[in-house]
């Protein structure tokens, strides 16, 4: 299982065009992003990702929010999917 399949809803053209809009956004972030989103969407909480990766709690969650802000130019909007 990779990080893209973690958006895809079913195999119906909404769901095969959720997943397609995630990896695009997906692939526009850096590697740290990546884990921090894998590790939030896996269900780690901002405090353990944090803890895992060295930041702070506050600096996890503006990361996150940059990210989710991004991600809602390109149709993608992660809070709404989890």
């Amino acid at each position: 299982m990779n990080l893209t399949d973690l958006f895809a809803g079913n195999d119906t053209t909404d769901g095969i065009d959720s997943k397609l809009d995630a990896q695009k956004a997906i692939e526009k972030l850096g590697h740290i992003d990546r884990a921090i989103l894998y590790l939030y969407v896996t269900g780690h909480t901002q405090q353990e990702i944090g803890d895992i990766l060295g930041y702070s709690r506050g600096q996890i969650s503006k990361l996150l929010y940059k990210m989710n802000e991004e991600g809602k130019k390109v149709g993608v909007d992660y809070e709404e999917r989890f």
